[in-house]
């Protein structure tokens, strides 16, 4: 017979977390969260919201001796729900704290290096005080803003003002950029395995274009701004009903920013940041067409936080050590001619 004391254990799946009650019967409930605990989200697939602990539970018995069945179905009723309760309560997680002397940094998989070198220079400059950046990646563009949301992280590193205000504006949230100027711009630009001139884009060719609204908009306006399609007037943010003019019939597709060198061998031609088309092996020189450079200067990356958490310290702190020769040597190694720094 097992031991009668009870006890919960929490450990990550792939699918979130487990908790198992032990039972001093011959059987045994688990309870299996299918999401992270509330105030959590995911990273190793696509992007969620808020996640109830509630959601997509279930429960697991073990087999059961036939001669106790009667007895311990009733035990096992008020068992479950003990059980539901207990792990509920075991499994929360905790957030990221201002005070902490880890500073967690959320970044898509595009700045993991670059993230990596700033921690470098972060950590020796807190030194004295024994701060220190964790670097979280993340595999989507909305995971984290929404983990920044949510507390399960200090800052995030990975995205442009605009991208950000249009998440704001979305979701209802408070993130807010250290220094909306940002630490280095970078720039749209239409490539193709295909064509060597824009001019010998076919009649209904097919162009891909990220699929987030700001830098959906921003691949727009750089088709505009090279004559091959005209948006309507005083729209900041076009989407594709704002395309007033397509000359050339030209059938506009929208992927994932971080899939589109992948898809760009069976398109026409594709918009891509200089950023995603160095890391995908694009020499940022060889785009067809550029965006304009006023539109450019408006998307240069920020360091977010959540306004009223207690972070614009560890954002100044972080935006500091991106602000070293260092820093800017990786960049130039990495990225080479894609980014232009701002210090």
């Amino acid at each position: 017979m097992r031991s009668s004391k009870r006890s919960c254990s929490c450990f990550p799946t792939p699918d979130g977390r487990r908790c198992r009650m032990p039972w001093p019967w011959p059987s045994r409930c688990s309870r299996i969260a299918a999401s992270p605990p509330s105030g959590t989200t995911r990273t190793d697939g696509p992007a969620s919201t808020n996640i109830s602990t509630n959601d997509h539970c279930r429960f697991e018995r073990g087999n059961t001796p036939m001669s106790f069945a009667g007895t311990l179905k009733k035990i096992a009723a008020a068992a479950l729900v003990a059980a539901s309760l207990v792990g509920i309560s075991a499994c929360g997680q905790s957030s990221a704290s201002a005070d902490s002397k880890e500073v967690i940094v959320g970044v898509s998989p595009i700045y993991k290096d670059l993230a990596d070198s700033i921690k470098t220079e972060f950590d020796k400059q807190n030194k004295d005080t024994g701060k220190t950046v964790t670097v979280k990646v993340f595999d989507d563009f909305v995971t984290p803003d929404t983990a920044l949301q949510e507390g399960s992280i200090n800052l995030n590193f990975y995205q442009h003002n605009v991208f950000l205000n249009q998440f704001n504006e979305k979701n209802g949230t408070k993130l807010k950029a250290y220094d909306p100027k940002g630490v280095f711009t970078y720039y749209m630009g239409i490539y193709s395995s295909r064509i060597k001139d824009l001019k010998q884009l076919k009649d209904g060719a097919n162009v891909l274009v990220p699929n987030d609204s700001a830098n959906r908009a921003r691949a727009l306006k750089t088709l505009a701004a090279n004559d091959l399609i005209t948006l309507k007037d005083g729209v900041d943010v076009p989407s594709t009903l704002d395309i007033t003019g397509n000359p050339k019939n030209l059938k506009i597709t929208e992927t994932d920013v971080m899939k589109e060198v992948k898809g760009l061998g069976d398109a026409d031609a594709a918009v891509i940041n200089s950023i995603s088309a160095t890391q995908g092996g694009i020499d940022p020189a060889t785009a067809l067409g550029k965006e304009s450079d006023s539109d450019s200067g408006k998307y240069s990356l920020v360091v977010a936080y959540k306004d009223g958490s207690g972070n614009e310290e560890n954002a100044k702190l972080f935006t500091k050590a991106i602000k070293t020769d260092a820093v800017k040597k990786e960049l130039a190694k990495e990225f080479k001619q894609a980014v232009v720094p701002l210090w």
